[in-house]
This record gives C-alpha cells, structure tokens and sequence, in this order.
C-alpha cells in the first residue's frame, strides 16, 4: 500500500529513500503533521523486513506540515503519472475489512468500478 503523505514529503524536501514517517496527527482539516527518520530493517526473526525504531537514526529526525491540498494535488499527479486508480492502487479491489476465520475481505472500488484505471 501506498503511503501517499510520505510520498509526496520525500518527493517536496528531496529525503531519502530510506526516509520514513512514524507518526502522523491531524491539526485540522486542512493540515497534517509528519514526523520521521531513517531507521534499519529488522534482518531476522518474526520482524524482518520492519523497522526498527529502537536503533533509528536520531540525527535524521525532522517533522513537515502537509497541506490536505498538497496530498491532493499529489494524488492526483500520482493517477495521471501511473494511470491507475489512487483508492485500489490498480488493482481493481480494495480491503474492507479482516476476519480470523477468512482472513482479508475485499469488495470491488467504488471509485474505479473494479477496472483499477484513474477517472
């Protein structure tokens, strides 16, 4: 899944890839704050693959205001760049829900009607 906030920071204040946000709040509806860093991979164990807060970089730390407007507009360049729908990632379903018994729920997007394309 596509976290299009840090997206479109990363992309804004040219961070690195390595870059990550790990905590967000919503000021109002205008506006959110974004904190992050660049912290490690877990390499072993049941976390591989995740972050590992615990031994992130400290001095890499910063904190950006993010317009709602900005994250529309980036959306919005993101669909005509890829041509895919911003709600399903192209996929043409998206995740409604989870269940021990079934596991992931998905239905089809509203947005694109399941042909995963943007409008």
């Amino acid at each position: 899944m596509i976290n299009f906030p840090e997206m479109i920071i990363k992309k804004r204040e040219n961070m690195p890839e390595e870059w990550c946000v790990f905590s967000f709040t919503w000021l109002d509806d205008r506006a959110m704050e974004l904190k992050g860093a660049v912290a490690p991979l877990y390499v072993r164990g049941s976390k591989k693959g995740c972050r590992n807060w615990k031994k992130m970089d400290k001095t890499t730390v910063q904190t950006f205001l993010l317009l709602s407007s900005e994250i529309e507009e980036g959306i919005e360049r993101w669909e005509h760049e890829t041509g895919k729908c911003h709600v399903c990632q192209g996929t043409g379903s998206k995740l409604v829900g989870w269940s021990r018994a079934e596991g992931k729920k998905y239905k089809t997007c509203d947005k694109c009607n399941g042909t995963g394309k943007a409008e």
